[in-house]
């Protein structure tokens, strides 16, 4: 069967990101990354040790290092259940545990774009190579498989469970959230979602995994390993580095409570104001699933479970860039929206440009370095989730008693989906030229 060009194009566009990722995961398996953590886990696991003990920065003699100061790895920040869930790859070697992880993440992410895609009733090839491409070349994907992260792993489960919530398998729905909960806690928003939802189905089986997954892991592990996952919690001062999007790192840089020197010593003002806009952020997801709108329900659900995955990265106080790939379903609604709806072109360009802003590119830097750019550089992240909320608000407004179009959109969505990708790129052009010019000038 002969491809079309627009195939052989797409399908180019996702060999040269195959090649990048490739790149990326051969070199980054010789450095120590967030994985590197999670492997000191598994052998403590395998030797019937604490999984929660030091791990000093010279645990991997076959890991290249750069020291920071720090004596020993920063702790690994997962409940017992994920260290359970990974617990095969400790029989490998550090660099083959990684790449399989990654791999599998890869396969993660992608397995959550289909699901996607299917969501939107869109069963075009070409759309979903659009959208597989879009998700590699996010730079919070990139980030994610750099450092051997979780979010496309919990990207997947969320996925799944918002189409099982669509289609009325709740106890698939409740199981894979609460799976998904298990392994990242912040996720327990969900369970505030489905109460103002009245959904009692699900709710329970959302505590029934939630539950499950805890005893497991105190079955296997014992009562001590969570008690030293909750002082690892505790042991946290790194709040106000720049990858950290949620409000109490973005006060934290002003106002201090983290280990820098903030713009005001004041950190009771900066908790009293994280404290004030958590409680704004779960009223207005009450807000946004009230029942007596002139919006089909299905869209405002769809609305109140994008809503809560953003106030969800808000709220928690280790907001990281990178489980931003859960950021690509709330954008997919708000996508899918504007075309069946036919908002205004404005509405589309503040979707872009939030997007833009969450996949903008920058280094980490220690969390004692970013308090001069706590309202700029460093608080980009912390925009973008703040513009995406606001987003799925004005979308709630704009659609009341707003009927959808009916002809199929699909071909417009794709062409629209490409565009973005190309923007994407023109945009790392552009800040990467300017980083380097900056960088030149500075030397």
């Amino acid at each position: 069967m002969k491809l079309s060009t627009t195939r052989v194009s797409l399908l180019g566009w996702l060999a040269v990101l195959a090649v990048v990722y490739g790149l990326v995961i051969y070199f980054v398996s010789f450095y120590r990354s967030d994985f590197a953590v999670f492997y000191a886990s598994l052998q403590f696991l395998l030797h019937g040790q604490d999984i929660y003990a030091p791990v000093p920065f010279n645990a991997f003699d076959q890991i290249q290092m750069q020291h920071t100061g720090r004596l020993t790895l920063h702790p690994n920040l997962n409940p017992p259940f994920f260290t359970l869930l990974l617990s095969p790859l400790g029989w490998l070697s550090y660099q083959a545990a990684f790449w399989i992880w990654s791999l599998m993440s890869l396969g993660f992410g992608a397995i959550g774009m289909t699901l996607l895609q299917r969501a939107g009733n869109k069963r075009d090839t070409d759309y979903l190579l659009v959208m597989l491409i879009l998700l590699f070349a996010y730079f919070p994907t990139l980030t994610n498989i750099l450092i051997g992260q979780t979010a496309l792993l919990i990207f997947m489960l969320v996925t799944g469970g918002w189409i099982a919530a669509q289609q009325g398998r709740e106890r698939l729905s409740g199981i894979l959230l609460g799976l998904a909960f298990a392994i990242k806690l912040f996720l327990g928003l969900f369970l505030v979602y489905f109460l103002l939802q009245r959904r009692w189905r699900l709710t329970t089986w959302f505590l029934v995994a939630m539950a499950a997954s805890g005893l497991l892991g105190l079955a296997t592990l014992g009562s001590d390993a969570y008690r030293h996952y909750l002082q690892a919690l505790d042991s946290v001062t790194w709040q106000s580095s720049n990858w950290n999007a949620s409000a109490y790192g973005f006060f934290s840089r002003i106002f201090g409570g983290s280990e820098n020197r903030p713009l005001f010593n004041a950190p009771v003002l900066g908790k009293a104001l994280y404290y004030l806009l958590a409680a704004m952020l779960i009223a207005m997801l009450a807000w946004l699933l009230r029942r007596n709108q002139q919006i089909v329900p299905g869209v405002r659900d769809d609305l109140g479970f994008s809503f809560t995955l953003v106030a969800a990265l808000l709220i928690s106080p280790l907001g990281w860039m990178y489980y931003f790939p859960l950021l690509l379903l709330p954008f997919f609604v708000l996508f899918r929206l504007t075309h069946t709806y036919r908002l205004p072109w404005q509405f589309r360009f503040a979707l872009l440009l939030a997007l833009l802003a969450s996949s903008f590119s920058q280094l980490l830097t220690p969390a004692a370095e970013n308090s001069q750019t706590a309202f700029t550089l460093s608080a980009y992240y912390f925009y973008a989730l703040l513009a995406l909320g606001c987003l799925i608000i004005v979308a709630n407004v704009i659609l009341q008693g707003k009927r959808a179009v009916e002809t199929d959109t699909a071909e417009q969505e794709r062409a629209q989906l490409l565009s973005t990708f190309l923007i994407l790129v023109l945009y790392y052009a552009v800040t990467g030229a300017i980083f380097a010019v900056s960088k030149i000038h500075a030397s």
